[in-house]
């Protein structure tokens, strides 16, 4: 019976396509004025998009979107793990809310009656409405922001260039400190880039450092209550609040964890202890790190120069010199720094770094007295026996077009570019990222370096 009945069914085939031709012959031809019009769809077409939507045939083998064949390639390279977060300074949902408001007001009025255009007619009243609430809530009594907040365009305009003409780089960033603390919580909620579950993620802006201390005014720690107030944690639950669970330096930027809860909080913590969390940072070198890429294996010691104190290397050279005894031991602790250059400029380089371990200013030690290329904008770290504003070479300095004598308002360009948790989120990888600042990334184009 198998051969009747393969022969019936290729029959079959065979009249179906015959019919489809003959069908296709009867359709007229497509007029100019069709072919203008975008929705105009010959039935043949029609016919045939109707019988794959219709034949459960096609979604199962053939049609890569929904399902068939991706699943075999799921299935074969086994399950997906990543769950990727790319946070902006305002919020992840920002850049499509542009897009979409953008498109709102290209929409010609006499478009033709759609549903799509219905939307839009509607999102475009909505934001007219909202506008004029806004201008008239402003014209009525200014914000708190606005308030607190020190008009600094006057003084920023003053400080673009010194007495010589040249360029300075003080006016790239804020100093956090003359805000009052409303202003600054605001600005911290506003750098939140992820908030789901019992995990929050902010974008640290530049100079708040993450804990108090001598002479600080202003720091994430003291912030947190603030902060938890503005997401409104405390509705839930009064007893809710944010805590750190790892910290920036002050003039470090980037992707910064908080857990809402305690039990989060020691989660975390021990992921940090343990090397578990992934780390992506970006920096910018004054100069070129030789070989292109690596890793570096020095431990670091604390130590004072000029009476301050900073982080050291003592690399173990006994590993290498086996007669040295005592003098070749390290002591001191561990510290491993994987690092890629993406692009350089003969006299600068864009480079990613992947700390391992998680020891203070690693980074900063690593680059500058490990290889030779301290962070640009990193006067501690810059020279080995002495505290003093970087040197920079002239290249660097015609490309920013700034002097010597100004190279200490150059920000440092240390940037932490993404986190990523492993299997945190139901047991899928969860990566945390966010965009260069805006002082970032406006002097690597100054420098001629592209981002690849």
């Amino acid at each position: 019976m198998a051969a009747p009945m393969t022969r019936m069914s290729v029959l079959n085939c065979c009249s179906v396509f015959l019919k489809n031709i003959k069908y296709s012959k009867q359709i007229p031809p497509r007029k100019i004025s069709q072919e203008n019009d975008p929705t105009f769809c010959p039935p043949f077409r029609t016919f045939v998009s109707k019988w794959r939507l219709m034949s459960p045939r096609t979604y199962a083998h053939n049609d890569v979107s929904s399902g068939g064949k991706l699943q075999r390639e799921r299935a074969a390279a086994g399950p997906t793990d990543d769950v990727r977060i790319h946070g902006d300074s305002t919020g992840a949902s920002v850049p499509f809310r542009r897009r979409v408001e953008k498109e709102v007001w290209s929409a010609p009025d006499d478009a033709p009656v759609t549903a799509k255009t219905v939307a839009m007619k509607i999102r475009k009243e909505q934001m007219l409405n909202r506008k004029t609430e806004e201008t008239s809530s402003s014209n009525s009594s200014e914000k708190p922001e606005q308030i607190n907040e020190p008009d600094q365009s006057v003084a920023n305009k003053r400080k673009e260039v010194d007495s010589k003409g040249f360029r300075t780089l003080s006016h790239q960033v804020q100093d956090l400190s003359r805000f009052q603390e409303d202003t600054v919580t605001s600005i911290l909620f506003r750098s939140v880039i992820y908030n789901e579950g019992e995990l929050v993620a902010i974008d640290k802006p530049y100079g708040l450092p993450s804990h108090g201390g001598p002479g600080v005014v202003h720091s994430v720690d003291s912030l947190l209550p603030l902060l938890a107030k503005k997401l409104r944690l405390q509705k839930t639950s009064p007893n809710s609040r944010l805590y750190p669970v790892h910290r920036l330096d002050k003039e470090t930027t980037g992707v910064m964890l908080l857990a809402k809860t305690d039990n989060m909080a020691k989660r975390l913590h021990g992921m940090f202890i343990r090397h578990q969390v992934g780390k992506k940072y970006w920096v910018v070198t004054v100069g070129v790190p030789d070989p292109r890429d690596g890793t570096i294996d020095m431990p670091m010691i604390a130590r004072e120069v000029a009476g301050k104190h900073r982080m050291g290397i003592r690399p173990d050279i006994g590993a290498v010199y086996k007669n040295l005894g005592k003098l070749g031991g390290g002591g001191g602790t561990r510290a491993v720094t994987n690092f890629r250059v993406i692009n350089e400029n003969g006299s600068a380089a864009l480079v990613e770094v992947q700390p391992e371990t998680g020891v203070k200013h690693q980074i900063r030690v690593h680059m500058a007295l490990g290889m030779g290329c301290p962070v640009l904008g990193d006067h501690k770290y810059s020279h080995h026996d002495k505290l003093a504003p970087q040197r920079l070479p002239m290249a660097i300095l015609q490309h920013l077009g700034i002097r010597q004598a100004k190279a200490r308002t150059v920000p440092m360009h240390l940037h932490a570019r993404e986190i990523s948790l492993p299997e945190f989120l139901h047991g899928k990888n969860l990566y945390i990222a966010t965009r260069l600042p805006s002082f970032f990334e406006q002097n690597i184009k100054r420098l001629k370096l592209k981002v690849v």
